[in-house]
């Protein structure tokens, strides 16, 4: 079985960047917009990878992408 404490870092870090760049997205608006980013479905991303993607994303959005 997979170390399921891995998770606090991940959600601590999937929080902080949903308040502090996309405070008035809904979750899934958040998840659908970072899938369709990586033109994705993710489901076979790990938590290390979702991360990484997050900070490409908002890297991206900071710089006028969307």
């Amino acid at each position: 079985m997979r170390d399921a404490a891995r998770l606090d870092n991940f959600y601590t870090i999937l929080r902080q960047y949903h308040q502090t760049y996309f405070p008035d997205w809904r979750f899934f608006q958040l998840i659908n917009n970072l899938q369709s980013f990586e033109q994705s479905d993710c489901f076979y991303h790990e938590e290390q990878d979702t991360i990484k993607l997050l900070e490409r994303f908002v890297n991206f959005y900071t710089n006028g992408g969307m």
